[in-house]
């Protein structure tokens, strides 16, 4: 793995400024910090997949560039940086200025665009948004600003492209419980895919509180049952198909509470899961 370059932009919503950080004569921290940062990114597990809405967006566009850039012309890949950059400060403060009534403010941060490439030809371009802090400096005891070494990162995008410069995969990393939506939609223009683990969890989340929970009340018995055979297709199916939950697990139920009418749940309910924003045929992915 090898740094093709780094460019380091602060993010400044305050003063709308997006300003450009040279590097320091040791070069070596720099590549070290973005080195581990990188490989963070790569294995963690908060990754999820997106692609982009259009192969003409901005930031995608800018990623060709980017490719396609001299691997000398390092003028050129900050300028493509800052490109990006500005588009980040642009959003931010559309953004800031939607959640300020919350009191939410938008954490300060530095662009970090690293251009990586591997030993058999395929490239990534991480966008990624670091903290970035003022402290004391504990030799010259001067107010300083710089880049955290445990806490290196919050949200970072990775394009991933094969040894043809295709892009081959996205990816957003963001260590917020619920991501950014602005990070992905707004600033980098990108649609969520939808995994099999996500297709499982929300079909289950949907059964559950339009077929299964409403039981509570009237018959926990039938509650209780239902739910352990919905689990139970869950587990020992391989596909996932709507019509074929409804038939196999509500039409074939035998209910405890003789005032439970099969019939009603199978037509009210089933008929609201296929209007619902659930996809209704994919591979099950395996559940506690």
């Amino acid at each position: 793995m090898k740094i093709i370059f780094n460019s380091l932009h602060k993010i400044d919503i305050e003063n709308n400024l997006v300003e450009f950080m040279p590097h320091s004569s040791d070069k070596n921290d720099l590549d070290g910090y973005v080195m581990e940062l990188v490989t963070n990114i790569l294995s963690g597990s908060d990754r999820k997949g997106y692609h982009f809405r259009s192969d003409s967006t901005e930031v995608r566009t800018l990623l060709t560039e980017i490719l396609d850039n001299n691997k000398t012309d390092e003028k050129h890949y900050d300028t493509l940086s800052q490109k990006i950059s500005k588009r980040l400060l642009t959003m931010e403060k559309s953004s800031q200025a939607k959640v300020d009534k919350l009191g939410i403010e938008i954490l300060k941060g530095v662009l970090v665009v690293s251009l990586i490439e591997f030993d058999d030809k395929t490239s990534k371009i991480i966008i990624s948004k670091a903290d970035h802090n003022d402290f004391i400096d504990s030799i010259t005891f001067r107010r300083t600003s710089g880049l955290p070494i445990r806490k290196k990162i919050y949200k970072a995008f990775i394009s991933e492209f094969n040894d043809k410069r295709e892009l081959t995969r996205t990816s957003v990393y963001d260590t917020n419980s619920v991501f950014s939506v602005y990070w992905w939609r707004d600033f980098l223009e990108l649609t969520e895919v939808y995994t099999d683990e996500h297709n499982t969890e929300t079909a289950f989340a949907v059964l559950n509180s339009r077929i299964l929970a409403p039981l509570k009340t009237s018959s926990k018995a039938d509650y209780i049952n239902l739910w352990n055979t919905t689990v139970h297709y869950f587990r020992t199916k391989k596909e996932f198909a709507l019509e074929d939950y409804i038939d196999n697990v509500i039409k074939e139920y035998r209910p405890f509470n003789d005032k439970i009418d099969i019939n009603d749940i199978e037509k009210k309910r089933g008929n609201y899961l296929k209007r619902a924003n659930l996809i209704v045929d994919f591979r099950l992915y395996p559940i506690c």
